[in-house]
């Protein structure tokens, strides 16, 4: 369900490119003022879940790859964020351990997970919904807000699918045979890998989410990383920094004037 809430709405992305006035950007009104009197940012660890899909549709959950965009998710938010102009820092699983906060913010994570379910239950929202955004994930954030002493908080979730390249040349095979035989052409639409990261924003001192926004790429290459993830993912790396560049490009901090 994790996994299908989440993929389910590329192909409604892409049936839904013309439409006007649609985005997949969510704010409070008027965040802007209430962000720019934060002060300091947390960006939580980020939640990944990855699988493959054979061809006779078996799905394997790829856990080492997963932790291994973790990271690498993880070590591009940092920069990403200061870039827009805020005094950052990430809040690492080893730190979330420390201070005895494994609790807290598994309970957080959960009830973020509810809100964002609802917040995304579409892709695209008309803009005079989606920029009236009213939420709240109560006052567990101002809980760990306190405790790691942040303004807001930062929620990145990540995940993929990928069939294998056993998958893909099967299905290739499957519609040349079906072709032939039919005397006409046919062709698999289906894309062979998906992937949807989100990033939202909390005040951690009303628990409100002030802003989030869903970017969608089929360019990671999850199968062909998977047999040498603990090499350098150069590929993988640009990819993880476009996306998050992307989804974060309509959020600034404002300027004091």
């Amino acid at each position: 369900m994790y996994l299908k809430s989440f993929l389910a709405i590329a192909a409604i992305a892409l049936l839904s490119t013309g439409c006007s006035n649609m985005t997949p950007e969510r704010h409070m009104a008027g965040y802007e003022s209430v962000v720019l009197k934060q002060k300091n940012i947390a960006i939580l660890p980020a939640e990944v879940y990855v699988e493959t899909v054979d061809y006779f549709g078996a799905k394997e959950r790829m856990h080492d790859y997963e932790y291994h965009l973790e990271k690498m998710i993880d070590r591009e938010m940092l920069p990403a964020i200061q870039e827009k102009g805020f005094k950052a820092k990430r809040l690492s699983r080893k730190d979330i351990h420390n201070k005895k906060l494994n609790k807290l913010v598994g309970e957080l994570r959960a009830r973020y997970g509810e809100k964002r379910a609802i917040v995304y239950d579409k892709y695209l929202w008309n803009e005079k919904e989606a920029f009236d955004l009213s939420q709240n994930i109560g006052t567990i954030a101002v809980e760990l807000g306190e405790a790691v002493k942040s303004d807001l908080l930062v929620f990145v979730d990540f995940v993929a699918s990928s069939k294998t390249q056993g998958a893909q040349t099967a299905e290739v095979v499957t519609s040349l045979l079906l072709g032939a035989l039919s005397g006409k052409a046919r062709y698999n639409n289906e894309p062979s890998e998906e992937a949807v990261m989100v990033i939202a924003i909390i005040d951690a001192k009303t628990g409100n989410i002030l802003w989030s926004n869903k970017g969608i790429t089929g360019a990671l290459n999850v199968d062909g990383a998977l047999a040498s993830f603990e090499k350098d993912d150069t590929a993988g790396s640009t990819e993880i920094k476009r996306l998050i560049r992307a989804i974060l490009d309509s959020f600034n901090k404002p300027r004091k004037k």
